[in-house]
């Protein structure tokens, strides 16, 4: 399995979309977008949901607070499955619990 940090961002974002599309077992950071840029930069993000991993890239001088970043990502219009799967569902499964 790859994570690809950041997204491609800022200069790869396309290539980044394409390798997703093109590869199973590559997964899609978010961390370093701005969620109010997010849907700007991947127009076509729902396509492949499955693999996409959210991420603040927090501290960083680019984020406020955790609360607004979080709350510009929920503002997407985004269905509310497709945000459980980027918050929560594919992380638990690229990174299953050993428990």
């Amino acid at each position: 399995q790859i994570v690809m940090a950041h997204g491609g961002r800022p200069l790869y974002m396309e290539e980044a979309f394409f390798i997703l599309r093109r590869h199973r077992k590559v997964w899609l950071d978010l961390s370093g977008i701005p969620p109010v840029r997010l849907l700007e930069y991947f127009p076509r993000l729902p396509e492949l949901v499955d693999r996409v991993l959210w991420g603040t890239d927090w501290p960083s001088p680019g984020v406020k607070t955790l609360r607004v970043n979080i709350d510009q990502f929920l503002a997407l219009p985004l269905s509310d499955p497709h945000k459980k799967a980027i918050l929560e569902t594919n992380a638990l499964a690229l990174f299953p619990s050993t428990r």
